[in-house]
């Protein structure tokens, strides 16, 4: 039986829409599994928590051994939205991905198809749209009170939306969506408040005031705002964004004009997960202003009285450039006014061009989306300090803690009901900082250390990898004893702490933190002798393995150094492990092998492509290899990342010993 023309058109109406759904559920799916907590998770998982058994909502003093000033205290502005996510987590960040997440992006993209079909976006052009937004919702698709953020702006758009072309009453859906915003995700309720403000004069210049239609409007703008205070911190809570864009952003980054672009550089146009979602917000907002720009030019924009009632909502677009973790709420709220941007400027434009323009926008967006559906990309995400937690747990290391800003979180939550210093928190909202550990590069001064621990009466220390100022401060201070470190951070103990421990870890005296190869070459028969027992009591520590493996070496036993690397089976290998069998076979000559070993090693660095394997790799191309013209490139892409100015001197240094000159 033959299928007419209609028929096939008809079946192929209805298969895209099922294939684009199911693609985009896949595509959440892959993310929940790769991508589900960053340091803030443990965080509010911990609040949610507290919310949850303690029922109340946790002040400044229930989570932080240190005080700070009534107006900069630390408000839970997410407590709502956080008690959601531990009800639905428990303690595993997966089961909240899928349990939580994942429904809240799904009926965000619901409210999204909403609003679009509200306008009359043709279908071609809603179904870009729908696939753009999913795969920018990547960018911070993680168990966070955010999440739910683009969630309550959409529903207040859609329902202002609704109330302005169809029917006025769903203008009351907006004081009670503004309720639960302020309680959900608090931290930005002055954001639509403005957007409401804006809305308003918006509507006066159009005349759309009709008496009947202005009562309403008036009424639901006054009982929105008056809504926003029914929150545990009343009115303060319209100005904690000051506090949050003022402090963190500009006290962090923008201090210098040199600090700005080292962001912009490191963040933008280097490698990071983070760039091609940071690149196709910047050309998606280039493209709504040269859009509004060329229609305001060639067109009567004031005729459209849709496209100019949505005008507000490019307010919405700065937040993407205030935080990464704002892109999926900007985004998708810009996305119905860049549609109707879309469909004002194509009218201008034939009907062969218009049907080009669709084909290919859906081309391209179906590609991006299956590509990354596929090979989803792998955000930034906590460690969890497993071992370290054992160590504390057994030990009973349960006094005061000072940590680093990921792991302050994780404590919090596994030790509940224990109080920490919120130190990069503090440092955020407290003008009295306690360090500035997050960011701290060379080591802190035995006095600041002193001061800082005998203050907070701090027994233990847990240290992220890269906050190696901290740590190298506590490794000098004789004070501190380094009782166990992996590939992610460091655990120190006071000295009359660790003295009381039963059955402690093995000493570490010879390992130096102050050294590059992280001991004296002189002791390295010392210092093999250590590392062996303490592999051990940890077998699976892959950072002294390498590191033992590294004195080995030193100690020209490579074939050792070999052995040693070769226990850990290769599925497990991390970038350490391969850059340092490459620098193992580099020493016996073997230079092909070594630069398969460091290659792999840099391709594993997926969270920010860093690694001192670059440098190692530049080196053996520069001598061994004989390519300096590959080792030029990879000297100054090392030098190309936030570095110590010293360390680029050395590596600036290093190439000028092989003659080779590197870019200022």
């Amino acid at each position: 039986m033959n299928t007419s023309p209609a028929q096939k058109y008809k079946s192929i109406r209805v298969f895209i829409p099922i294939f684009l759904c199911s693609l985009i559920l896949i595509y959440f799916v892959k993310l929940a599994w790769v991508s589900p907590a960053t340091a803030d998770t443990w965080t509010h998982l911990t609040i949610g928590k507290w919310v949850v058994t303690q029922k109340t909502i946790p002040t400044h003093e229930n989570l932080s051994i240190k005080q700070t000033e009534p107006s900069l205290e630390w408000l839970s502005h997410s407590w709502l939205t956080d008690a959601l996510l531990y009800l639905s987590a428990v303690d595993s960040p997966r089961k909240g991905a899928f349990l939580f997440s994942l429904p809240v992006s799904i009926f965000t993209l619901f409210l999204l198809y909403k609003i679009l079909a509200l306008l009359g976006t043709p279908k071609s052009l809603l179904s870009v749209s729908i696939c753009f937004s999913a795969f920018m919702m990547g960018s911070f698709w993680h168990v966070h009170p955010y999440i739910i953020l683009p969630t309550l702006l959409l529903g207040m758009i859609l329902s202002y939306t609704h109330g302005v072309l169809q029917e006025k009453k769903s203008l009351w859906f907006l004081p009670p969506l503004f309720l639960l915003t302020a309680n959900m995700s608090g931290g930005i309720i002055a954001v639509p408040l403005l957007w409401l403000g804006l809305t308003f004069c918006v509507e006066l210049f159009l005349g759309l005031w009709k008496k009947t239609y202005a009562m309403t409007f008036v009424s639901t703008c006054i009982l929105s705002a008056i809504a926003t205070l029914f929150n545990p911190y009343g009115l303060r809570i319209w100005s904690y964004i000051l506090t949050m864009i003022g402090v963190l952003q500009i006290k962090q980054w923008y201090t210098s004009l040199p600090g700005l672009l080292l962001l912009v550089n490191q963040n933008t146009l280097r490698e990071s997960p983070a760039s091609l979602y940071l690149i196709t917000y910047g050309l998606f907002a280039l493209f709504l202003l040269l859009g509004l720009g060329y229609s305001i030019i060639r067109t009567d924009i004031k005729e459209n009285k849709s496209l100019l009632l949505l005008l507000p909502t490019i307010l919405y677009g700065t937040l993407g450039w205030i935080f990464i973790r704002f892109i999926p709420t900007s985004t998708l709220i810009l996305v119905p006014f860049s549609t109707l941007l879309v469909s004002h400027i194509c009218h201008l434009c034939s009907q062969k061009t218009k049907k080009i323009m669709g084909i290919a926008g859906m081309g391209i967006t179906l590609g991006v989306l299956l590509f990354f559906t596929v090979k989803p990309i792998e955000n930034i995400q906590i460690s969890p300090p497993d071992q370290a937690l054992d160590i504390i747990l057994k030990s009973h290391l349960n006094q005061n803690f000072l940590t680093t800003s990921e792991y302050t979180g994780y404590l919090l939550f596994q030790l509940f009901p224990n109080r920490m210093i919120l130190d990069a928190q503090d440092d955020l909202f407290d003008e009295h900082e306690t360090i500035s550990i997050q960011y701290l590069v060379n080591a802190i001064s035995a006095k600041t250390l002193e001061k800082v621990t005998m203050e907070n009466k701090i027994q233990t220390a847990l240290v992220n990898k890269d906050a190696s100022g901290f740590a190298l401060g506590l490794a000098k201070d004789p004070a501190w004893n380094l009782l166990y470190f992996d590939t992610n951070n460091y655990l120190f103990s006071s000295t009359a702490s660790a003295s009381t421990l039963e059955n402690p870890p093995p000493t570490l005296t010879h390992l130096s933190l102050n050294r590059n190869l992280g001991f004296d070459p002189k002791d390295a028969t010392e210092t093999a002798k250590e590392l062996s027992a303490f592999v051990r009591r940890y077998p699976d520590n892959q950072s002294a393995i390498g590191l033992l493996a590294t004195v080995y070496r030193i100690m020209n036993r490579s074939d050792e150094a070999e052995k040693i690397l070769n226990t850990i089976p290769k599925p497990l290998w991390t970038y350490i492990l391969y850059t340092e069998m490459g620098r193992v076979k580099a020493a016996q000559g073997l230079c092909k092998s070594a630069e398969k070993e460091f290659e792999t090693a840099i391709n594993m660095r997926k969270e920010t492509r860093f690694s001192r394997a670059i440098l190692d790799l530049a080196v053996l191309n520069a001598s061994c290899l004989g390519d300096k013209n590959k080792a030029r490139h990879l000297f100054n892409r090392y030098n190309s990342f936030i570095i110590h100015p010293g360390e680029r001197e050395e590596v600036r240094t290093l190439g000028e010993q092989f003659g080779i000159v590197l870019d200022e």
